[in-house]
């Protein structure tokens, strides 16, 4: 029984979609010709490891087939998961990358597979039909508006997680307790959260500004998988880069001085792997003309000393990309449209979205000069354009900046997969 099991599995996975122009979903047989004996469009040994009744097409009698259900909570039917995406309709995350089967690119066409399925194109092929226009700017429902741009036009969820009322608390407590330093403090903090045991414990350290402070939901599971000795250094407003940075219109004194001493002390702990991050679009004075600027110039030599500086103290350095900006009305649209997620998402084409392309240049072409490591994190929060803003029922930010505690948690695994083993 189990090698017919691993021999049916193995079908499906081999065997792709039979698509059709007008709409490559509809008449679709049970994959590999498989015994379906109710006809829901679901294999007979399939159901029985869903724990559905292969003999009945809705087998908890709600009137919805089982075909069309959801087992996993994924917002993935189980038709489409078995016989389209080819992922786990039991599992909402197949392939344990930390991003979620319905919000996967898997044909890198930036159509969501939730967005394949609501449109009924192939999430293997980035134009399903074979007009020459690919599936994200194709118009399936010929109402003016690309799929891409439609695919999230839903109404936010009724149990959405954190609810829109609760967001801005939805925060790290290192941010809110004495684990951080604030605004004009100079003197780093550092908390320490011990796992495992302590023969042969590694020691990573958390560093940065609250860009910093939102991922440690997303590395406190790793630590407690792994074993290690976790200790976070984080201040407000407080850039990885050595730069001159402003805060609410004035020079942010205190930042340098917190960050001259917060190296020092990396160096006196010389962790095995220093996690450092920050927000990447702040204005700088330049050190020439003293004015305010974005210059990229500004921003590399600073950010090249900071590594370099950190590389001193540490074993491994490794510095995480900033993530995309929602926009600080995020939420309050959000609120304004509850009828539709894609109203308040934005593409990332724009100006924002540009400079973070760029900084994450400066960030790679500055790790390599230092011997330090860089990771960008941008597709592992939007993992398709427009960027999204919630994920199933959950809220991905909670200010158009920060992600979500919650939502953090849930990419521990992505964000596994980008560290290096210290």
């Amino acid at each position: 029984m189990v090698g017919l099991l691993a021999c049916v599995l193995a079908m499906l996975l081999l065997l792709g979609p039979a698509t059709s122009a007008a709409d490559p979903l509809r008449g679709a047989r049970p994959a590999g010709g498989s015994v379906d004996t109710d006809g829901d469009g679901i294999p007979d040994v399939l159901e029985l490891q869903l724990g559905l009744d292969p003999t009945d097409p809705d087998t908890d009698g709600d009137g919805k087939r089982d075909g069309a259900e959801d087992a996993d909570g994924d917002r993935l039917t189980n038709l489409f998961e078995i016989k389209w995406s080819h992922t786990d309709a039991r599992n909402p995350d197949s392939d344990a990358d930390g991003i979620r089967d319905s919000l996967e690119d898997e044909d890198h066409d930036s159509l969501s597979a939730r967005g394949e399925q609501r449109f009924r194109t192939d999430p293997h092929d980035r134009d399903t039909d074979g007009d020459g226009t690919d599936d994200w700017h194709e118009d399936t429902n010929r109402d003016g508006v690309s799929n891409g741009m439609a695919q999230d036009d839903r109404a936010v969820p009724k149990h959405l997680t954190p609810s829109l009322q609760l967001a801005t608390r939805d925060m790290s407590f290192i941010g809110r307790q004495k684990c951080h330093s604030r605004p004009g403090e100079t003197r780093p903090i550092t908390c320490v959260f011990r796992y495992g045991s302590s023969e042969g414990r590694k020691t990573v350290l958390l560093i940065g500004d609250s860009h910093a402070v939102h991922w440690f939901n997303a590395l406190r599971p790793i630590a407690e998988r792994k074993g290690w000795k976790l200790i976070t250094m984080t201040k407000s407003s407080c850039p990885i880069a050595d730069v001159t940075n402003y805060y609410h219109d004035e020079v942010h004194t205190s930042c340098g001085i917190w960050r001259q001493k917060a190296f020092a002390k990396v160096k006196a702990i010389h962790p095995d792997l220093v996690i450092a991050s920050s927000l990447d679009s702040y204005l700088m004075r330049s050190p020439v003309s003293g004015k305010p600027t974005t210059s990229d110039t500004v921003w590399a030599q600073g950010m090249q000393r900071s590594l370099k500086a950190l590389r001193a103290g540490a074993r491994q350095v490794v510095l995480l990309g900033d993530v995309f900006e929602w926009g600080k009305d995020a939420i309050d649209c959000l609120k304004a449209h509850r009828d539709s997620v894609a109203a308040c998402e934005r593409r990332q084409n724009g100006a924002r979205a540009r400079l973070g392309q760029a900084r994450d240049r400066i960030g790679r072409q500055a790790a390599a000069a230092t011997g330090a490591k860089f990771r960008a994190t941008r597709q592992v929060a939007c993992p398709y354009d427009p960027c999204p803003l919630i994920a199933e029922d959950y809220l991905i930010t909670r200010d158009g900046s920060h992600l979500t505690s919650t939502y953090a948690t849930l990419l521990s695994r992505a964000l596994e997969r980008l560290l290096p083993a210290p």
